[in-house]
């Protein structure tokens, strides 16, 4: 059963629409600036730092020398999002595990060819499990919507590159379906408090 914490969030949310006369760079600076104020976690530590070329946010909990790390992908369809929308999120992923954060700026979709996102995202978790491995510390790789897809499809690419593995993997409401062909996507629209088959099918336009 929902806990009056949950209830309470979902009747606080928006389901969004489409609006033809926004454009995607609207979009996005319109998400960013609703964004931009919300606060860190108390006692995470918010540092900006580049890895492989790619900038990030570096999340960082006290005492999380020894504990895992995670690379996090945000959501936003590869096309929106970025660290000023996720990293409040991140932080208190940070906060609530105890271990470190980093969230990368991947380049979006479509000013950039569709490999690009994964390319980037597969340069920072390699960059992190090389130089955490000799320190024996673990990497998980783990995202939102459609940055859990990312982290999940980065993770096939890995393996079938043979390269060191993160220890594991983890998705929040993942978005792996992007033929959109599901029968859910309809039958449970209604259950979906923020997205919709349509959003969902503008994005992808």
């Amino acid at each position: 059963m929902p806990s009056p914490e949950s209830i309470k969030a979902r009747r606080a949310l928006r389901k969004e629409t489409v609006d033809p006369s926004v454009s995607l760079a609207d979009e996005r600076t319109g998400w960013d600036a609703v964004c931009t104020e919300l606060p860190i976690a108390p006692g995470v530590r918010l540092e900006m730092v580049e890895i492989c070329g790619v900038p990030a946010a570096e999340l960082t909990p006290a005492g999380s020398q020894d504990t895992p790390l995670i690379v996090y992908a945000h959501g936003g369809g590869l096309v929106a999002g970025s660290i000023l929308t996720h990293r409040a999120f991140a932080s208190r992923i940070a906060a609530a595990t105890g271990c470190q954060v980093i969230l990368p700026a991947y380049r979006l979709l479509p000013e950039h060819p569709l490999s690009i996102p994964s390319d980037d995202l597969i340069a920072v978790t390699r960059d992190v499990v090389a130089r955490l491995e000799d320190r024996k510390r673990r990497v998980f790789l783990g995202g939102d919507s459609s940055g859990a897809g990312l982290a999940m499809s980065s993770m096939v690419r890995l393996k079938d590159e043979h390269d060191i593995l993160p220890a594991g993997f983890f998705a929040i409401s993942g978005a792996f379906d992007a033929t959109l062909s599901g029968e859910s996507i309809r039958t449970r629209d209604r259950d979906d408090p923020v997205l919709s088959e349509a959003v969902l099918r503008h994005w992808q336009s």
